[in-house]
């Protein structure tokens, strides 16, 4: 659609077929640059709360939070990009915010965030943190231009979750488990 939508812009009326006017339509490039900051914003305050989260169950360094609370396959993950950096940055800077929710998910971790993080409020585990998966799938265009502005709808979503973390995670708010606060 992106790709016709750039035909369209440079052929007008030549080129305008119904389903990539409505496509057209439904984006918003200020919002897809709101929403990027937000999301950055969200990355800077989960990285916090997930590390000192972790630094006061397991302790600080490498063989503290890192080891014992951050699963060996994200583990493995950072450690190639940081050989592939030539180790420009310490290991953690490598996490990528889908991370976190596998983080957030392991052996007993969640015990520690669930409080925080549960905004849907039903299923497994890994379910609970769709949210931050789809939020993922959000950043993989706000962080790539070539992909696109995103509809409003993912940026209503974006705003969503950003008021959430916000709240909850930030400022250490427990959520009633019985009363989810984001439908997916």
């Amino acid at each position: 659609m992106q790709m016709m939508a750039i035909i369209n812009s440079a052929k007008g009326d030549a080129f305008a077929p119904p389903e990539v006017k409505e496509w057209v339509e439904s984006q918003d490039a200020q919002g897809t640059k709101q929403a990027g900051e937000m999301i950055d914003d969200i990355n800077r305050i989960l990285f916090k709360d997930v590390r000192e989260t972790l630094e006061a169950k397991f302790g600080e360094g490498e063989k503290g939070w890192w080891i014992k609370g951050v699963p060996p396959k994200v583990r493995i993950e950072c450690d190639t990009l940081f050989n592939e950096a030539s180790g420009q940055h310490e290991r953690w800077q490598y996490l990528h915010l889908v991370n976190y929710s596998e983080i957030v998910t392991y052996n007993e971790n969640w015990d520690l965030f669930k409080e925080y993080y549960d905004f849907l409020g039903s299923g497994k585990k890994s379910d609970r943190m769709r949210w931050l998966v789809r939020l993922n799938r959000a950043r993989q265009i706000t962080h790539h231009a070539e992909k696109g502005p995103l509809p409003r709808e993912q940026i209503e979503y974006v705003r969503r979750v950003h008021a959430l973390v916000k709240e909850y995670i930030e400022q250490r708010i427990k959520l009633d488990p019985k009363k989810p606060v984001l439908a997916d």
